[in-house]
Parts: structure tokens; C-alpha cells; sequence
């Protein structure tokens, strides 16, 4: 039987091992070209027959299967090709700025529209720190402070950097790249995806689209390109020239580096097809950058255990900690989380509508609801990502499982959500009820009717159920017939296999000992089946009853009695039913893109579910309370705790916080923090701006009442986090926070500074401090916690007590009369503290008492200016004899009548000196000769008494 069907190369080998599957071979003397590495494959079968992408659809490639890409020299797994997070910087002059980014998995593409930005690239670095690339593509005209602020990101991260010549970012040829990009719920718009046949259309051409009714004019005397930018301009502002050379590179650098999936899935790429694309509004979260992350330990890593590994450990953290805010059971949910740390709401509606659903669903009578909600959604897993490899060729059964799997999840999610009334309506119940439709349920039937579950799962491929082609099941009825077995006729392909498996062992005992241990049986199309052996010899080695037909480097392939009995009975059926089912699974995928939009909204809003119930969760679990929310810049804590340190000790100690900005409800705008050293100014500074960032990202806070005005920024000075990539000294980095702070903060921010000052001398630091308080007093008053040591600024009144604007407060710590310590009760009370305890924090720490009572005795003499009473100390011998030696000289350089017309000056002095030093060698031997003097009479004293005692010892003993 044969046909013109589609080919495929089938072995099967008597010891269970395949040796089928497709290989790939580097082809040599190829050159790379472009500004992206190109890499070359082939996918070729044991006969060099390539397989197509429907194929590996249905077959879904062998357990023992092996893919590989030869790319830039080296060998790496097919499985390991993962786009990469890239963003695109367009900053050619100064204080101008535009950016563009993809998210590979949303298959969406946010633009920040062309902006000014500071002369430190401030609003950049956010950019870089929102989106943590990894690939940066930036202009040979990109201004060099730009640039260095790309480096600083990629010394302590891995990121890739991609420099392209100025040439080819110009605003018309980002528009050619943005006028072939497509987005799923529209029609196609250029039929070609090659910049160089772009630019080779006519603009006054007529456009045709290809649309599900065929094709037609959309035109109307347009051309492609004209009419593919008008549909481009309702997404985005294509007048803004920065941001379209931004958003055009980073499309053609997807493209490009998609090429490598196009060619494995047997594809032409047409464009790029996104889900939408967006403006990135950074307008609409707080400012928050990388240093504020990690000092207030919301995201943290440290070096890995194992000295030899470059990954990175999730350190201690709120976000990564067990039992914190990610309780999340999705993986778009765990992602959404984490980008809602990273973006904090500003806008007071969405963040009550988070508050109003937490509050849902911690309460007490919804816990069972939540945990029914929190186990069917783990059956949602990454649906979009499964949906692009579906698309692309690369799907396999377990894609098709996964998606399957995710909407019957989806399904069972808004029944449980139909019956549940809610206090006040929450905006995330009505997303579920009116995005999970019956359109989704008609889908998910389609796939159950078509899929066989069962055989997919034991045959490692996508097997259609018997019943849905007539044809089909007419040849598979025919191949069970000439097997003479009552199987499943959907397990067709695991019982040929198992058969070919059984002639196989049947005629391995005509190959004579000693030419092979092992015999396959493979189908080829064009020759039929055949056998094969692996033999170590130049000729095809001589088999009684076997005809040899060709052969590879170690492969024999023969025609045997048995292979043409099995030609006369199985032929091209075996072709002929992948073909079939490759065509009704190609229908599914096809039928797919219809219900894509729908499916991907449905993920996202599970994934906003998932974060919402895990925020719902910590409330619960860690006792938070909902704060108010106010748009006024206040900040009201009453017994606020640190959300984190919290779970490290038996007891946390609840403090207050009452700030307002400008003096709202009479309070003030700044709290300076005093008191000793491990006494908890730095926890509660950190505990004052987690509040502000928990409310803000939808979180309850830790705390018995709270009153939170919208933040717009958060600055600290907690962390000095130094490394060897970094080039600059703790206090230089010190200096940058602070910097950035005061350049940055307005009157809804929130700044926090522990020991500012601290790197450089004292006196330098303290008036840097000093200066520091006084410009946000008397500019926009932001809120701002201020921990210090300069305990002189306010001794010497350089910051009175009086200032209605500050609040003055220090950790208690008692000195306890019956110890040699302090005691820490960690209790933030009114009032300044003009000690820090230093020398009993010392003795706490073992330092040893004689030096802890120098050093207070120093201390007092400095802050008294009585340094003459340091002189008063016992002075050695030795010092005392230089003291007169000096005296001495100084009496007689006080004592000499110069005349320099009748004396040499420079001899007359240093015979002064000379003379002086043999009075100090004088005085310092009398002194030697008279402490030997000394020790000889202990001696001797020493000697005579063990003498006595000998002689004592004699008499009695």
C-alpha cells in the first residue's frame, strides 16, 4: 500500500532500547552574520529523512530521545531554549529617554513613551530594576552615564548586553519592524517578516489581510506598511520617535531570536504575534529601587553553599520565606506576586479593591472556600507557555494534558464562585464570572473528544480516540486484524511497536555468533522494513537468507523474508495513520487560536486570584490588620510589629509611629531615633517602611490600627552593600542613597537613614547628618526616620528640642545596678538619648574591662574638651626622661641670643641637638643601670630566701 503521505523513520530493537528519533548535525563552514549569533541545524532521521512539526506533535519524540543545537560552537539541549527577558534602552541624549520590553511568557510588549529622566539616569535604573532583564539592547549613540548604570546592573546580575549600530535604530526602520508585528485577535498584516523585502514594498500599494473569511481588501489605496502603522497607532504612540526605535529593535531582536524555535517547529516566522502590546506606566506605582528591596529584606539572595555553583540562594526575605506573603500554588501566580512587590499601587481605589477582596477571604466563615479555591488551582500551570509551543510545532501530550487540565480547573473555579455572595462586590469574583464562559467549556469537550488520554500516556505522544475519523479507524482496524490481537485499536502504534519488537528477537538467531548483539526491525517508506545490525566492519557482512540493501558508518540494512511478509501485510498503513492523526491534532491546534485570548485572560485572572488568596492567607496566618488608607501623606502606626523578625523571637516588642508631612493633625514630618547600640533603631526603621509598602501592594500590615497616606517613593539608608564590582567605598555608596534621596523625594515619599555619616571622620559625618536634616525640614517635609550616634549634634544644640517639625524619641535601656550591662527592652519612648552605651555594650561582647574603662575615661575627657586631664595618666619611665629631654631643648632654644653675622646658625642648632640627646642617652642609661640595679637586689633577695629554705628543708627533713 502506498500513498503520498508524509515520511517517518520508525526502529524498535530487540533489547528495548530505541535507537529512533530524529538526530541533529552541525553543518560546518557555515559563517554567522547579523549582530546575533546565527546558528545552523539539521534534523535529520537514521535514514536523513526529515520530520516535520506536525509529526512531533503526534509522536512526541522518544523517552531516550535526544535533541541537540549546535550554537555558537557548543552543544546545548533543545529543552534549554527559553526566550529571554529582553529590554530594549533608547537614551541618545541626555535626559531623554525611552524603553521597551518582553515579557516572553504573556507574550506582551510594555513601552515607556519618550520621557525626561535626571543626569543620573534615576528613572532608568527603576526601568532596569522593574523589569531584571536578561538582555539589554541599547545604540552605539546611547550616552556613556547611561551605559555605566547597564554595567553596574550586570556585574551583580546576569544580564546579557547588546549593542547595535546607530544605522540600523532609526525610526524608519523600527517602523518597518513594528509594522509586522501581530496580535492574536486580529488579522494578519504583512505577509512577509524579512526587513530587507520590507522596505521593499511599495507604500502606495493596496494592503490585503488575510483574515478566517479569506482574503480582502482593507486598503482602500493604502499601503501595507502605511495601513499596518495606523492599526499599530491605536496601541501605541507611533509620533513618539524615541519610543518607536525603542519598541523596533526589540521586536526584531525577538524575531531574530526566535528564528532558532521557527526552524526546530518546520515554521516561517511572519511576523511577531503578541497578546498586546502596552504602555508602560510607571505613574500608576511607587518608586521603590533595588537597594530598598533588599535592605528592608523583601527580596534577599546570598551565595550559594556549594563554593564552585554561580547561582544565587534565596536568602531569609518576606517574600521567599515559608509561611509569609508567597503561599502561592501557580506559577502566573507566583510571578504576578513577585511584580507586585516590585510595583506597589499608588492609586487609592485599587488598592481598597485589594484590601476589600483580603478581607473576603481571610475572613473565618470563607477559610473552607479559600482552601477549595487554593487546591483546584493547582492544577493551573503555565498555559501560555504551553499555548506557544502548541502553536509552534514543539507541543506534546503533556502540553495538550496541561491546558486541558488548566480550564476544567478554571471551570470548577467559577462554579464555586456562582455561589458565594460577597459583602461588597469585588471587582475579581465578576473577572471570573464573566471571562470564564461556556465558549471555554464547548473547547475543553473538544479536546476530551479528540485526545485519547490513555494512549497518549503510554505512548509518550498525542493519540487520537477511535471515532473521530472513519478512515482511521478503518486502517487501524485492518493493522489490529493482521496482528491478530483484541487490543484498544487507539494503542495501535505500542502494539506494532511491541511487535517488531517480537520479529526481531524471531530472527536474531539466523545472524551468525559473533557479527551482532542486537538486530532492529525500522519501516522507511521508501524501502519498507527492513533489518538493521551494527557491525564493526568494512563490508556488509554475509547473512544466509538476507539481502543487503545499504549501509552507514556502523549500520547494516537488510531484506529479509520476514520484512516483506510484514511489507505484504502492514505496507504504508503505518504512514498513512500518523498522517491522519497529524492532520485532525494540526485542526486542534488551529482551533486553538480561536480560544487563545479568551484562555489567557482566564490564566491571568486565576493568577490575580492565587495572589490575592495568599495575601488573604498571611492575614490570617500572621495576624495583620486592615489598614486605613488615606490620600493625605500620614502615617499612623499603633503597635506595629516587623513582619519578618517578628517570627525569630519569642516575644516582639509593638512600637507606635505618628508621622505626617507638612504637619498634618499637628504632627511631625521627621523622627530622630537615638539610643544604644543592638537596641532596635534599625528593625523599627525597616518596620516603618514595610508598613507603607504592604498596604500599597494589597497586603493587611502588621500592626493593632493603621493609618497609611499614599507613598510615593521609599528611600533608605539602611544596607551598605558592598562587593568588588562595585568601585567605591562604603561611604561613597552611602553618599549615593542619600543623594538620590534628597534629589528624588517629594512630599507623599518616605525616607528612613540609619547612621548616615558614619564612613568618614566624625565631625565630617555629623555636619553631612546635620545638613541633611535641616534641607528636608525646610523643603518638601517628607516623612523621614532619622536612627543617629552624633550624639553632639544635639549637645552642642546644632538640632534643638524644641523644633515642633521633629519628634525626638530613643530605645530604652536601662543600666541595671546588678550587672555589667544594659537592658534591651526594645521600647521606643519621647525623648532624646545622649549615650549609646557603647562601653557596656563592649562588655556584653567580652571586650575586657581595662579597656572598657579606658575608653570611657576618654570619652569623657572629649566631650568635656578636658583632653589636658588624658596627660594625667602614669607615664613610663622612658617617657618621662624624652619629656625632660624636650623641656630641655625647648629651654635652651628660648634661652639663645641669635646673631647670625657672628655664629652659624644651622651648627649652633644641631649641636643644641646633639647635646640634648646625649643628656636623654645619659638620663636613659642611669635609668637602665639603676632598675638592673634593682632587679640584681631581687635576685639576690629571691636567691637568699630559697637558700634558707634549702637549708631549713636539710634540718628538717
Amino acid at each position: 500500500m502506498h500513498g503520498n503521505v508524509k515520511r517517518q523513520a520508525t526502529s524498535v530493537t530487540s533489547t528495548r532500547e530505541s535507537r529512533s528519533g530524529e538526530t541533529v548535525k552541525r553543518l560546518k563552514g557555515q559563517k554567522s552574520h547579523g549582530t546575533r549569533q546565527q546558528s545552523t541545524l539539521a534534523l535529520t532521521s537514521q535514514t536523513e529523512q526529515p520530520q516535520s512539526a506536525l509529526q512531533r506533535i503526534i509522536t512526541g519524540g522518544s523517552q531516550n530521545e535526544e535533541m541537540n543545537i549546535v550554537q555558537g560552537g557548543d552543544v546545548i539541549m533543545v529543552d534549554e531554549i527559553k526566550e529571554q527577558r529582553t529590554l530594549s534602552l533608547h537614551g541618545p541624549f541626555m535626559g531623554n529617554l525611552a524603553a521597551a520590553w518582553y515579557d516572553p511568557e504573556a507574550r506582551k510588549i510594555q513601552v515607556l513613551e519618550d520621557t525626561k529622566d535626571t543626569l543620573n539616569w534615576d528613572l532608568a535604573c527603576l526601568v532596569i530594576e522593574q523589569v531584571r532583564p536578561t538582555l539589554i539592547i541599547m545604540s552605539t549613540r546611547t550616552q556613556n552615564s547611561l551605559m555605566d548604570k547597564v554595567e553596574e546592573y550586570r556585574d551583580e546580575n546576569k544580564c546579557e548586553l547588546l549593542l547595535l549600530s546607530s544605522r540600523s535604530c532609526c525610526p524608519k526602520a523600527a517602523s518597518i519592524h513594528l509594522a509586522s508585528v501581530r496580535f492574536s485577535d486580529s488579522s494578519v498584516t504583512l505577509p512577509v517578516c524579512h526587513a530587507e523585502e520590507q522596505f521593499a514594498y511599495d507604500e502606495s500599494r493596496s494592503g490585503v489581510t488575510v483574515d478566517d473569511g479569506g482574503w480582502r481588501d482593507e486598503g482602500a489605496g493604502m499601503g501595507i506598511y502605511r495601513l499596518s502603522l495606523v492599526k499599530l497607532g491605536c496601541w501605541m504612540n507611533i509620533n513618539a520617535p524615541l519610543a518607536t526605535v525603542a519598541a523596533g529593535v526589540l521586536v526584531e531582536q525577538v524575531k531574530k531570536g526566535r528564528t532558532m524555535e521557527a526552524m526546530l517547529g518546520g515554521q516561517h516566522l511572519n511576523g511577531l504575534e503578541l497578546v498586546a502590546l502596552e504602555s508602560m506606566d510607571l505613574e500608576r506605582y511607587m518608586q521603590i529601587n533595588k537597594d530598598t528591596l533588599t535592605s528592608l529584606a523583601i527580596f534577599d539572595v546570598e551565595s550559594h553553599a556549594f563554593m564552585y555553583s554561580d547561582q544565587d540562594k534565596q536568602a531569609l526575605s518576606i517574600f521567599v520565606t515559608p509561611g509569609k506573603l508567597d503561599s502561592t500554588v501557580t506559577p502566573l501566580g507566583k510571578k504576578l506576586l513577585h511584580t507586585w512587590h516590585l510595583r506597589p499601587l499608588l492609586d487609592l481605589a485599587e488598592i481598597s479593591t485589594r484590601h476589600d477582596a483580603v478581607e473576603f477571604f481571610s475572613s473565618a466563615e470563607n477559610a473552607h472556600f479559600m482552601t477549595s479555591l487554593r487546591k483546584t488551582m493547582k492544577g493551573v500551570r503555565n498555559v501560555p507557555a504551553h499555548c506557544t509551543k502548541l502553536q509552534t510545532g514543539r507541543g506534546s501530550y503533556a502540553e495538550w494534558k496541561c491546558l486541558v487540565d488548566a480550564l476544567t480547573a478554571a471551570l470548577e473555579i467559577r462554579n464555586f464562585t456562582c455561589g458565594v455572595t460577597t459583602p461588597v462586590p469585588l471587582p475579581i469574583v465578576e473577572k471570573i464570572r464573566e471571562t470564564i464562559t461556556d465558549n471555554l467549556i464547548i473547547f475543553c469537550q473538544d479536546m476530551n473528544a479528540i485526545i485519547d488520554w490513555d494512549a497518549s500516556r503510554l505512548e509518550s505522544r498525542v493519540a487520537v480516540r477511535p471515532g473521530v475519523d472513519d478512515e482511521l479507524d478503518n486502517w487501524r482496524e485492518v493493522s489490529m486484524q493482521h496482528l491478530y490481537v483484541s487490543f484498544p485499536i487507539a494503542h495501535w502504534k505500542f502494539i506494532l511497536t511491541e511487535f517488531q519488537n517480537q520479529v526481531a528477537l524471531m530472527i536474531y538467531p539466523q545472524v551468525p555468533p559473533g557479527i551482532s548483539s542486537s538486530v532492529n526491525v525500522v519501516y522507511l517508506p521508501q524501502l519498507g522494513y527492513l533489518s538493521v545490525i551494527q557491525a564493526d566492519a568494512d563490508e556488509p557482512p554475509e547473512i544466509p537468507g538476507w539481502e543487503s540493501r545499504f549501509h552507514t558508518e556502523d549500520r547494516y540494512y537488510y531484506k529479509t523474508v520476514e520484512m516483506e511478509d510484514l511489507d505484504d501485510h502492514f505496507g504504508d498503513l503505518y504512514t498513512l495513520m500518523m498522517g491522519k492523526e497529524i492532520e485532525i491534532i494540526q485542526r486542534l491546534v488551529e482551533h486553538l487560536k480561536d480560544y487563545e485570548i479568551s484562555i489567557l485572560r482566564t490564566v491571568d485572572i486565576i493568577a490575580e486570584l492565587d495572589c490575592i488568596l495568599a495575601l488573604a492567607r498571611a492575614a490570617r496566618d500572621l495576624g495583620l490588620k486592615r489598614p486605613v488608607m488615606r490620600e493625605e501623606p500620614v502615617l499612623q502606626i499603633r503597635k506595629g510589629r516587623h513582619i519578618l523578625f517578628e517570627s525569630l523571637v519569642p516575644r516582639y516588642i509593638e512600637n507606635d509611629t505618628m508621622l505626617a508631612s507638612g504637619g498634618i493633625d499637628g504632627l511631625a514630618s521627621m523622627m530622630i531615633i537615638t539610643g544604644a547600640n543592638g537596641s532596635g533603631k534599625s528593625a523599627y526603621g525597616k518596620q516603618v517602611a514595610l508598613m507603607a509598602f504592604l498596604a500599597q501592594i494589597g497586603s493587611f500590615v502588621p500592626a493593632e490600627e493603621a493609618v497609611i497616606g499614599i507613598c510615593d517613593k521609599i528611600f533608605t539608608r539602611l544596607q551598605t552593600r558592598e562587593s568588588t564590582s562595585r568601585h567605591a567605598s562604603a561611604f561613597m555608596i552611602d553618599l549615593g542613597q542619600v543623594s538620590q534621596a534628597l534629589r528624588g523625594a517629594t512630599r507623599h515619599s518616605l525616607i528612613i537613614m540609619d547612621e548616615f555619616g558614619k564612613g568618614t571622620h566624625p565631625a565630617d559625618g555629623a555636619g553631612l547628618l546635620a545638613g541633611t536634616i535641616e534641607y528636608l525640614l525646610q523643603g518638601v517635609c517628607p516623612r523621614s526616620v532619622v536612627m543617629t550616634h552624633f550624639h553632639e549634634l544635639f549637645a552642642n544644640h546644632f538640632i534643638t528640642e524644641d523644633r515642633l517639625s521633629v519628634r525626638f524619641c530613643h530605645m530604652k535601656t536601662p543600666l541595671m545596678d546588678d550587672s555589667d550591662g544594659v537592658q534591651y527592652l526594645y521600647k521606643l519612648v519621647p525623648s532624646l538619648s545622649l549615650t549609646s552605651n557603647a562601653a557596656e555594650c563592649a562588655l556584653r561582647h567580652g571586650i575586657p574591662r581595662r579597656i572598657v574603662d579606658r575608653a570611657q575615661e576618654v570619652t569623657k575627657c572629649v566631650s568635656m574638651f578636658e583632653i589636658s586631664k588624658l596627660l594625667d595618666a602614669t607615664l613610663t619611665m622612658e617617657n618621662i626622661q624624652e619629656i625632660k629631654a624636650a623641656e630641655e631643648l625647648a629651654r635652651r632654644f628660648l634661652t639663645w641670643d641669635i646673631d647670625p653675622d657672628s655664629e652659624d646658625v644651622i651648627e649652633v642648632l644641631r649641636q643644641m641637638i646633639e647635646e640634648t640627646d646625649v643628656f636623654l642617652e645619659e638620663d636613659i642609661s642611669v635609668c637602665v643601670e639603676g632598675t638592673a640595679n634593682r632587679r640584681n637586689a631581687a635576685t639576690s633577695d629571691e636567691s637568699s630566701i630559697d637558700s634558707s629554705e634549702r637549708s631549713t628543708e636539710g634540718v628538717f627533713g
